[in-house]
């Protein structure tokens, strides 16, 4: 089998996290929309939709890194990840630098900065755990 491609377990496996990660997403847009309707609101429609997809991304991400069943194209994934690591980054130092401030929770709620810097840390957890885990290979 070539390296770089993905055997039936790695299929079944990333078919089924993807499944529950789907699973999860809608369980988190019911909760959320129960919530709101509730008078419970943490965070503005747009941020909190980030949140939630964001949510179920690293659910995935995290069950299919402990269970390998990522290809292990090396270089091709980091390619990927790094310019989202600078997009993420520039996103925040831009918002920051723009409104003067770097406000994580503004009148109660959450704000977009600190949906980002979530995404930033992750990625951040992700990509060092990856590299330690393929770098070699």
């Amino acid at each position: 089998m070539n390296d770089k491609q993905l055997d039936e377990r790695q299929l079944a496996l990333r078919n089924k996290f993807g499944f529950q990660s789907f699973l999860l997403l809608m369980v988190l847009i019911l909760i959320e929309a129960f919530l709101r309707e509730e008078g419970i609101i943490f965070a503005d429609p747009i941020n909190s939709a980030l949140l939630t997809i964001l949510i179920a991304a690293i659910y995935n991400s995290i069950r299919g890194l402990i269970a390998d069943v990522y290809a292990r194209n090396y270089k091709s994934t980091i390619k990927i990840t790094y310019p989202l690591l600078i997009f993420d980054l520039f996103v925040l130092i831009t918002n920051s630098v723009r409104d003067g401030n770097f406000h994580l929770i503004y009148n109660g709620k959450i704000t977009s900065i600190a949906i980002f810097l979530f995404a930033f840390i992750f990625l951040s957890i992700h990509t060092i755990i990856y590299t330690i885990k393929y770098k070699k290979e």
